[in-house]
């Protein structure tokens, strides 16, 4: 198999994605309801502690997305509600 410029880009941005938890759900399936599920259920855990502890957030997204039949997406919700505790002050 050739591998040009282009197709090597692709690649490596793909494998970049997928370090950093670019992986993200698609609309219209059911992980990406779960993933939404997921998230909220964190998020209101953080506001009703008063603070957005990250380990503890990995570790409830890393929990509940085995539950839910979809741990390739804990970073992923771990990262939004990071994300969103921040702009919340939390």
């Amino acid at each position: 198999m050739k591998l040009n410029r282009n197709k090597l880009r692709k690649v490596l941005l793909q494998e970049m994605m997928a370090m950093s938890g670019g992986n993200k759900p698609q609309p219209g399936t059911p992980e990406y309801d779960y993933t939404a599920q997921i998230i909220q259920q964190v998020v209101m855990s953080c506001i009703q502690r008063g603070m957005c502890d990250p380990m503890q957030v990995n570790m409830m997204c890393k929990e509940m997305c085995a539950d839910y039949g979809c741990p390739q997406f804990a970073s992923y919700c771990a990262q939004r509600v990071t994300t969103m505790c921040l702009q919340m002050g939390l």
